[in-house]
């Protein structure tokens, strides 16, 4: 990895930005046989502490293979039912895998494998372009006796009885006649 940088020798002037970097990427930009600056003012420089340069994690063989069983039991989960949540995934780990864990831990194990339960998203409401949205023919009208308001719907077969559709319409008062 080479990054360029412009250094006049003050913090504050500094060009370059290394926050949204971890301590790993940082330490990887150290050069120790650099001629003139040592490592620890290389990692004041990029504003890490020394303790990363030298930091080797640990790897833990039983914690890595009950973290592969997690994801392993996780995906298949979801392979088989994308829909299921953080609760209702719980319920399954348990059920199926004997694997007693919490929610947290299950968010956590369906974000590093990229999942996310689907569900329907707002505003799936919205109406389709170039969809007719039918005007409400009865706004104003008060349903004041008996049989006063009908719902029929006729499917005129010729212009005789397209025009006779139009003309029943216009008489009762709820068509626009033009």
């Amino acid at each position: 990895m080479s990054v360029t940088l412009s250094w006049s020798g003050s913090k504050k002037n500094f060009m370059g930005s290394f926050e949204s970097l971890c301590p790993a990427e940082l330490a990887a930009l150290i050069d120790p046989n650099h001629p003139s600056l040592t490592i620890s003012r290389q990692t004041e420089l990029l504003g890490a502490s020394r303790r990363s340069y030298y930091y080797q994690p640990m790897v833990n063989e039983a914690e890595e293979a009950r973290l592969k069983l997690h994801l392993n039991a996780v995906d298949e989960i979801y392979t088989k039912r994308p829909f299921y949540g953080t609760r209702r995934m719980l319920y399954e780990l348990e059920k199926t895998y004997d694997i007693v864990v919490g929610r947290d831990r299950i968010r956590h194990l369906m974000q590093r494998l990229g999942l996310e339960a689907i569900y329907p998203k707002p505003n799936t409401s919205k109406s389709t372009p170039g969809h007719l949205i039918y005007p409400y023919l009865l706004r104003g009208v008060c349903a004041s006796y008996p049989n006063h308001i009908w719902g029929v719907r006729t499917l005129p077969t010729s212009e005789q009885s397209r025009g006779m559709y139009t003309w029943l319409l216009s008489w009762i008062g709820i068509a626009d006649t033009s």
